[in-house]
């Protein structure tokens, strides 16, 4: 019975939403899509993939006027196949996020952002949670049209984040033994713990040089997420020692990423 119970509430509550959708006026792509769309559902606070899966497929009919705000989070969602439920193989886990509520405030996001598609990941996320990837990346690009007034802006204030994370006692202890080489070499190690269906490779020629390669699925990966990251490897680099860090990117194509760290 109780079994039946929690399939009962889960049927309600789809039905709510949909009901929710469909007061839009927008269309639906086919009745298979939708179908494939119910079975895909995901159910927890603030969580539906039915809703995320909509957003892509109704375009933006789901959006009042006020929201045309979100120009890159809209542009990067229509390339992907099935929108905020595309790659559902590929995963972040909610230590990413935890640490960017942390240290942005978000409140402004209240009026931004559709409260009936809710990307940006709730503030009480675990940290051992998993996260779409494709939730997490368009929830970059949700604070860069919302909070940020360039890219440079939000990569600055990323840069902070991640010093703030990487000074925390064990971070720095850890830093205190390592060399640049060790701390950005490592990370794809420190990667793979966080990240599914997405690979990060580090190799090296020669000494105060690395070489970063990313690899996804076809546009997973939005060009201002991987500078985040590069950031975030910048940083890693300083704390263990490194001067005049620099870093680059080399290449950003549909499912692969080059980036390269440079520091004396």
């Amino acid at each position: 019975f109780r079994n039946w119970a929690c399939c009962s509430c889960a049927l309600n509550r789809i039905v709510s939403i949909s009901a929710r959708l469909l007061r839009s006026r927008a269309k639906l792509a086919s009745s298979s899509s939708w179908l494939m769309a119910l079975t895909e559902v995901t159910l927890g606070p603030r969580r539906s993939t039915l809703v995320l899966w909509a957003l892509d497929r109704m375009g933006e009919d789901i959006f009042d006027p006020k929201y045309a705000n979100l120009l890159r989070t809209r542009a990067y969602l229509k390339e992907l196949p099935n929108g905020l439920a595309s790659y559902p193989e590929c995963r972040s886990k909610g230590h990413v996020w935890k640490n960017i509520l942390q240290w942005t405030d978000t409140r402004a996001l209240a009026d931004k952002v559709p409260e009936d598609v809710p990307i940006v990941p709730d503030s009480a996320v675990l940290a051992t949670a998993w996260i779409p990837a494709v939730q997490s990346f368009a929830a970059h690009l949700v604070l860069r049209d919302c909070l940020f007034s360039s890219d440079e802006a939000i990569c600055e204030h990323f840069r902070v984040v991640d010093k703030r994370l990487l000074g925390g006692p064990v971070y720095k202890a850890m830093f205190a033994l390592a060399t640049p080489m060790l701390a950005v070499k490592a990370a794809d190690k420190r990667f793979g713990t966080m990240f599914q269906g997405i690979s990060l490779r580090a190799s090296s020629d020669r000494a105060g040089h690395v070489l970063l390669e990313l690899q996804y699925p076809r546009r997973l990966l939005p060009a201002l997420v991987g500078r985040l990251y590069l950031v975030a490897f910048e940083v890693a680099a300083e704390m263990a020692g490194g001067q005049d860090v620099v870093g680059r990117v080399l290449r950003h194509g549909e499912t692969a990423a080059q980036y390269e760290i440079s520091w004396r």
